[in-house]
């Protein structure tokens, strides 16, 4: 799914991997994320909540997961942004 500027900084956006890994955007800044495989707890619930409490959009975006080992998740929303990639081969 490819993202423009306004989904990633409206409201509240799930970024989610194909692994299971989440990270929560509001207004297109970086809030907190999760690694289902460290054991961490998915994000998407609460972030659904808080964009509701909020009375802002909320969203959902499932990636494959990046090739490059070294990825963070300011690197997915760049390229999405850009429209550079998805975050997979590339980023």
């Amino acid at each position: 799914m490819q993202a423009t500027p306004a989904d990633i900084f409206s409201g509240v956006t799930v970024l989610r991997l194909e692994n299971g890994d989440e990270a929560v955007y509001i207004h297109g800044l970086f809030l907190e994320c999760a690694d289902i495989a460290q054991g961490d707890k998915p994000l998407t619930d609460i972030a659904a909540r808080l964009a509701g409490l909020l009375k802002i959009p909320f969203r959902q975006i499932t990636l494959p997961v990046p090739d490059d080992e070294e990825w963070c998740w300011n690197d997915i929303a760049d390229a999405l942004l850009t429209g550079t990639g998805s975050g997979g081969t590339g980023v």
